[in-house]
């Protein structure tokens, strides 16, 4: 079935499984009126308490259930390596080192390849270096040191001795970036390895900064979201208005 989905629009969702969000959907549409109808039922009100109180035992069972059989999986306080992985599903974290040592460290083991461009997995020495953040500058490797930003990365160059493209160890998915080199933006381009490249960098020190660019389709997205939250919220002021007239016409 996905190898027939893979050449459709629906390739976006990644996952074959993520199709069961459609039936989710409206099943929770669904249990929403339910639920909505009982309650509001006056002649119903023992019927809907006892549904109600049903339904918070189930959730405080499941979520139960869950805690005591995540309770025996593997602690990842340690940080992963090509030696020593963390397992791919079932583990937990349970310290601050760990944690950072999955958002900072190699991050070997948990699934952090699967969403890397294709040219950059291409064999184990080119993933190695971007990993490990090494960019390239001509023929030269070297390790560079990067501050992370609320939305990009800060890299400090040291001494360059010639003018030359550098290559820097930033995963590039399209037009989605800003590029400042001591605070002025330029241009960049794709590298071999699918990073992003600047042209002709001067000799001497630099700070470079790339930046994460908001698309249209991300704006319209948030304008949207909001908008349907005050509409929601304006229905439910005007809903309740009517209700409160209605209930002071009947009183009269």
């Amino acid at each position: 079935m996905w190898n027939f989905l893979d050449h459709t629009p629906i390739v976006m969702i990644q996952w074959a499984g993520r199709l069961r969000m459609v039936s989710n959907f409206f099943f929770a549409v669904f249990a929403t009126e339910t639920v909505s109808v009982i309650i509001n039922d006056k002649n119903e009100y023992v019927k809907s308490a006892a549904f109600i109180s049903a339904v918070t035992f189930i959730c405080l069972g499941l979520s139960y259930t869950f805690l005591n059989q995540s309770s025996g999986q593997t602690y990842v306080n340690y940080k992963p390596s090509t030696a020593k992985p963390a397992p791919f599903t079932n583990y937990q974290i349970n310290s601050k080192d760990g944690f950072m040592y999955l958002v900072k460290g190699y991050n070997t083991g948990v699934v952090s390849l699967d969403y890397w461009p294709k040219k950059a997995v291409k064999d184990w020495n080119t993933e190695e270096k971007i990993r490990t953040h090494h960019a390239i500058l001509g023929k030269d490797e070297f390790e560079v040191k990067y501050n992370s930003l609320p939305d990009g990365i800060s890299y400090n160059i040291n001494e360059i001795r010639k003018t030359n493209h550098l290559d820097l160890p930033f995963l590039n998915y399209g037009n989605h970036y800003k590029v400042y080199v001591d605070g002025k933006e330029t241009g960049y381009y794709e590298t071999s390895r699918n990073t992003i490249g600047v042209s002709n960098i001067s000799r001497g020190k630099h700070n470079i900064v790339i930046k994460y660019k908001q698309c249209n389709s991300e704006k319209a997205t948030k304008v949207i979201s909001i908008l349907a939250t005050l509409l929601l919220i304006l229905l439910a002021i005007f809903k309740n208005i009517t209700f409160i007239g209605k209930k002071e016409e009947n009183r009269c």
